[in-house]
């Protein structure tokens, strides 16, 4: 007698198996692209005000009555961080050559936070401008006063520093970069648009400053103005009423109302 057997399918593990492992190498593919694209983005942004800062000190080298290094020059960021953030930057700033804490002051119920950088006359200042679900626009100033720069890559290094560690917790962070101090003479306009071959986008003048915002190809960072227009550097100049003296303020890209005066007053908290 012969028996018909009826053939049974096995369970099609194999393919199941094939198909997680496809899956999951697409989603580990897709991370890591996500992670260069993150990286890539950082890097591209550091070197753009990096580029932008070489040039404020090159253009402000001969504006400046003894060159850049005796200006007094201010940075900015403007972010958009949680409290961690805020918290891991903070630890991160105050610390010195050697690692130690250094000391701060604590105001506003932490809401803002300053004190001395590692950097020779340096001034740091971090503050939270409103909380918004854990995701708070933050102002981070530094400050570093006359006379305190030997030369340029030392201050272009620890800019540099800052801003990894700011652009670290937000990649989309923009930075504004300015000097003050007494100029060569009264024609640093007519200069600066000679080194710089820029266009004058708007100017305005009043009770003794007149201020020029331009264009120029060569700065890379940007901002949008009044009519749609485009400037990323400006310039505001200021003839005592006392002794005639001309001083300057250089700005990439424009020059802030809160640019970043650090003052530290332990009276205030």
């Amino acid at each position: 007698m012969i028996y018909m057997m009826t053939p049974q399918t096995k369970p099609k593990k194999q393919s199941r198996w094939k198909l997680v492992v496809t899956v999951t190498i697409i989603a580990i593919l897709m991370l890591f692209a996500w992670m260069q694209g993150e990286s890539t983005a950082q890097q591209v942004n550091q070197q753009a005000e990096l580029s932008d800062l070489s040039l404020l000190w090159k253009w402000s080298d001969e504006l400046l009555l003894d060159g850049a290094a005796k200006g007094k020059w201010y940075m900015r960021w403007d972010t958009t961080i949680s409290s961690a953030s805020f918290q891991q930057l903070t630890d991160q700033f105050f610390k010195d050559a050697n690692g130690a804490p250094l000391p701060k002051n604590i105001r506003k119920n932490s809401a803002t936070i300053d004190g001395m950088g590692s950097y020779k006359g340096s001034h740091l200042q971090l503050s939270t401008i409103e909380q918004l679900n854990d995701s708070n626009p933050t102002i981070i100033l530094l400050q570093i006063e006359q006379g305190n720069i030997d030369r340029f890559e030392s201050m272009k290094t620890y800019v540099s520093q800052l801003n990894h560690l700011i652009i670290a917790q937000d990649p989309q962070a923009q930075m504004s970069m300015k000097v003050f101090g007494t100029a060569q003479n009264d024609q640093s306009l007519k200069t600066l648009q000679k080194l710089s071959v820029s266009q004058i986008v708007e100017q305005y003048e009043d009770v003794g400053t007149k201020s020029s915002t331009l264009f120029t190809n060569s700065v890379q960072t940007s901002r949008w103005v009044n009519d749609g227009k485009m400037a990323n550097l400006q310039l505001s100049e200021h003839r005592s009423s006392i002794d005639a003296n001309v001083t300057i303020t250089l700005a990439i890209p424009l020059i802030s109302g809160e640019f970043g005066e650090v003052i530290i007053d332990n009276s205030t908290n």
